[in-house]
């Protein structure tokens, strides 16, 4: 099942956990394709995850479009559920909490210029380590560095 964000509710403009910012009018779990569309020319409200949330089958981020996953946030993206992308990411994820991934196809771990497209929030961070496991088994591992100046906006 796909989810897509709309974001925008009044009070609530950006909360990941609240239903009705989201099409469907619930938020994602572990069965949704949670897609996040650029929204440049409706507000900019952006998803964000400040508690750890319901874990999600998939995730992509259309251009311009961006996640952002504070301090004591956690996102998981597990692909157990589903044979889908994990993650596309045409945007941007800013991360100061945690994004974890489990359970997704090599081929399938993507987005741009053939990586995550990580932004710095923290900074303090040197980088966020990506490990991808298939069955309890560590078959992929990558540092990706920050840039000092890329920040998170909302």
């Amino acid at each position: 099942m796909t989810n897509v964000w709309k974001g925008g509710t009044p009070g609530d403009e950006n909360n990941w956990s609240n239903p009705r910012n989201w099409q469907s009018q619930e938020f994602p779990d572990y069965y949704h394709k949670v897609i996040i569309p650029n929204l440049s020319t409706t507000g900019n409200h952006y998803p964000i995850i400040s508690t750890t949330v319901d874990p999600i089958a998939s995730l992509t981020i259309e251009g311009g479009a961006k996640l952002i996953i504070y301090k004591k946030g956690q996102l998981l993206v597990d692909g157990k559920s589903v044979i889908d992308n994990g993650i596309l990411n045409y945007g941007d994820i800013f991360i100061e909490g945690q994004l974890l991934i489990e359970n997704i196809a090599l081929d399938y771990f993507t987005g741009n210029k053939q990586d995550l497209n990580f932004r710095l929030i923290d900074n303090d961070s040197k980088g966020l380590r990506i490990r991808v496991f298939t069955k309890n088994r560590l078959v992929r591992e990558k540092l990706l560095a920050f840039v000092e100046s890329a920040k998170a906006q909302n």
